[in-house]
């Protein structure tokens, strides 16, 4: 796979993630939310953000 593909994947991850647990946190209120969904949440969006944080290596080796 290429690593702009990479990047792009990384940041659209990342962005979703943030906007999914934003919404559902509004939706069922802070103190009802589910830890367990939360912390998968930020896992989705680190994982995201290491993809899109991928340094490009223009020399020709991977």
């Amino acid at each position: 796979m290429s690593r702009r593909l990479l990047r792009w994947a990384g940041v659209l991850l990342a962005t979703g993630s943030a906007i999914a647990m934003t919404m559902y946190v509004l939706a069922v209120g802070p103190d009802r939310a589910d830890p367990r969904v939360s912390a998968l949440g930020a896992l989705l969006g680190l994982a995201g953000l290491a993809l899109a944080a991928r340094p490009d290596r223009r020399d020709g080796s991977s």
